[in-house]
Protein backbone atom coordinates (compact mmCIF):
# COMPACT_ATOMS: atom_id res chain seq x y z
CA UNK A 1 0.00 0.00 0.00
CA UNK A 2 1.32 3.35 -1.29
CA UNK A 3 -0.95 5.84 -0.12
CA UNK A 4 -2.94 6.46 2.98
CA UNK A 5 -5.67 4.45 3.98
CA UNK A 6 -9.25 6.01 4.75
CA UNK A 7 -12.16 5.10 6.71
CA UNK A 8 -15.71 6.32 5.48
CA UNK A 9 -18.57 7.32 7.13
CA UNK A 10 -22.00 6.71 5.29
CA UNK A 11 -25.24 7.58 5.78
CA UNK A 12 -27.69 4.71 6.43
CA UNK A 13 -30.22 5.85 3.36
CA UNK A 14 -27.24 5.02 1.05
CA UNK A 15 -26.59 0.87 2.34
CA UNK A 16 -28.42 -1.40 0.56
CA UNK A 17 -29.66 1.04 -1.99
CA UNK A 18 -26.58 2.64 -3.74
CA UNK A 19 -23.92 1.06 -1.89
CA UNK A 20 -23.71 -2.94 -1.38
CA UNK A 21 -22.26 -4.30 1.95
CA UNK A 22 -18.98 -6.86 0.59
CA UNK A 23 -16.91 -7.21 3.66
CA UNK A 24 -14.76 -5.59 6.15
CA UNK A 25 -10.98 -6.20 8.07
CA UNK A 26 -10.82 -4.85 11.54
CA UNK A 27 -6.78 -4.27 11.73
CA UNK A 28 -4.08 -3.52 13.61
CA UNK A 29 -0.73 -1.69 11.73
CA UNK A 30 2.06 -2.98 13.95
CA UNK A 31 4.59 -1.62 12.21
CA UNK A 32 5.21 0.45 8.70
CA UNK A 33 7.82 -0.39 6.74
CA UNK A 34 10.54 2.15 4.83
CA UNK A 35 9.38 -0.03 1.73
CA UNK A 36 5.80 0.95 2.04
CA UNK A 37 5.17 -2.77 3.31
CA UNK A 38 3.01 -3.07 6.28
CA UNK A 39 2.70 -6.23 9.36
CA UNK A 40 -0.54 -6.03 10.67
CA UNK A 41 -2.69 -8.30 12.97
CA UNK A 42 -5.93 -9.03 11.78
CA UNK A 43 -8.23 -8.41 14.67
CA UNK A 44 -11.53 -9.59 13.25
CA UNK A 45 -13.66 -9.56 10.15
CA UNK A 46 -17.18 -9.59 8.82
CA UNK A 47 -18.99 -10.49 5.41
CA UNK A 48 -22.57 -10.10 6.20
CA UNK A 49 -24.95 -7.72 8.19
CA UNK A 50 -27.76 -8.55 10.59
CA UNK A 51 -31.10 -7.38 9.73
CA UNK A 52 -30.71 -4.07 11.77
CA UNK A 53 -27.85 -3.33 9.06
CA UNK A 54 -25.40 -3.85 12.32
CA UNK A 55 -21.73 -5.61 11.14
CA UNK A 56 -21.98 -8.87 11.91
CA UNK A 57 -18.22 -10.10 12.99
CA UNK A 58 -16.82 -13.41 13.23
CA UNK A 59 -14.37 -15.19 15.20
CA UNK A 60 -11.51 -12.61 16.29
CA UNK A 61 -9.81 -15.21 18.00
CA UNK A 62 -8.92 -17.86 15.50
CA UNK A 63 -5.21 -19.42 15.07
CA UNK A 64 -3.45 -22.20 13.66
CA UNK A 65 -0.59 -23.90 14.94
CA UNK A 66 1.57 -25.70 13.37
CA UNK A 67 3.83 -28.38 15.12
CA UNK A 68 7.00 -29.61 12.99
CA UNK A 69 10.13 -27.05 12.38
CA UNK A 70 9.75 -25.64 8.67
CA UNK A 71 5.88 -26.46 8.25
CA UNK A 72 4.07 -24.18 6.04
CA UNK A 73 0.08 -23.90 5.77
CA UNK A 74 -1.91 -21.56 3.01
CA UNK A 75 -4.35 -19.35 4.19
CA UNK A 76 -7.66 -18.40 2.40
CA UNK A 77 -11.20 -17.22 2.48
CA UNK A 78 -13.23 -19.95 1.34
CA UNK A 79 -17.41 -18.99 1.29
CA UNK A 80 -16.56 -16.38 3.74
CA UNK A 81 -14.94 -18.14 5.70
CA UNK A 82 -10.81 -18.58 6.60
CA UNK A 83 -9.54 -22.02 6.19
CA UNK A 84 -5.92 -22.71 6.69
CA UNK A 85 -4.59 -26.07 4.22
CA UNK A 86 -0.91 -27.54 5.04
CA UNK A 87 1.32 -28.32 2.03
CA UNK A 88 -0.46 -31.60 0.84
CA UNK A 89 -3.53 -29.67 0.74
CA UNK A 90 -5.22 -31.02 4.10
CA UNK A 91 -7.54 -28.54 6.32
CA UNK A 92 -6.05 -27.83 9.59
CA UNK A 93 -8.84 -27.05 12.54
CA UNK A 94 -7.60 -24.09 14.03
CA UNK A 95 -6.92 -23.72 18.02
Amino acid sequence: MRANSDNYAIYPRYIGTDITFDHVDFIRVDAANSDFSYRITRLDFANELTEQQNIMWKNPLRQWTLSRPGESATITLENGDWVARDAQGNVLDPN
